[in-house]
């Protein structure tokens, strides 16, 4: 099973990446705004085969700054805006990069060791 990804972008182009493997949904992402106001909070979920549901928050988003909790833990977007999420035996795996998300992911998996790996497990390939 292909893994499942969510974007959150702005007219700057992608400002925030997470796939999840293993997730066939129900998945959904979307933005939550405040009534009359400008500020608004992308979050969203991905549902794994066996009916777990992790959810994800950006907390305050700004052009690669604010908080993102992805399953109850919290990561620093300046650290990285790609994230590849994976589950085994109950256990949920959060992987932080630091990638140039104008690059499409699977460029990326050609040059990338841990991303490449990532969508190899998820596929079930080795």
């Amino acid at each position: 099973m292909k893994p499942y990804g969510q974007f959150v972008t702005s007219n700057q182009g992608t400002v925030l990446e997470i796939w999840c493997a293993n997730s066939p949904g129900p998945n959904d992402a979307t933005i939550e705004s405040r009534l009359f106001g400008y500020s608004f909070t992308p979050v969203g979920y991905f549902t794994l085969a066996d009916g777990k549901r992790i959810n994800w928050k950006w907390e305050d988003p700004r052009e690669k700054t604010g908080d993102i909790e992805i399953d109850g833990t919290r990561y620093e977007l300046v650290n990285g805006a790609l994230f590849l999420v994976s589950a085994k035996d109950g256990q949920v795996r959060v992987t932080q990069l630091d990638v140039d998300l104008t690059r499409k992911l699977g460029n990326l998996a050609e040059t990338d060791a841990k991303i490449a790996k990532f969508f190899a497990e998820a596929s079930g390939q080795k």
